[in-house]
């Protein structure tokens, strides 16, 4: 009986198989949530794109076409919200926080 027992612990002591398949599941979570974080961020664009192609094989051009400018314009749109918060960001300080550790609120606190 304890030959046995030590036989069973010695063989699932070696078995790797459960250790490659939890591996196998680490990676398809990672993939999985790469795909959700892809369709999330380009999600918008591509389905106005798909619906753009899909006015334009009606032979509906003129419809594409501004369908194509007015995403065109939401595209120029976004860039400059971008680009005025990237501006606020470094007027603010850029990387620093709005709670430097040598401001004077914080100097209770610890700070410089």
């Amino acid at each position: 009986m304890k030959n046995k027992i030590k036989k069973l612990i010695v063989r699932l002591h070696r078995e790797e198989s459960g250790a490659v398949a939890m591996e196998y599941v680490i990676i398809g979570l990672l993939v999985a949530a790469a795909a959700v974080a892809a369709v999330t961020y380009f999600g918008r664009s591509v389905s106005q794109g798909m619906d753009t192609l899909a006015v334009a094989t009606t032979g509906k051009h003129t419809t594409a076409g501004t369908m194509a400018q007015a995403q065109q314009t939401d595209a120029v749109a976004g860039v400059k919200a971008a680009e005025e918060r990237r501006k606020q960001f470094h007027d603010e300080g850029g990387s620093e926080s709005k709670f430097n550790v040598g401001d004077s609120s914080n100097q209770d606190q610890g700070g410089k």
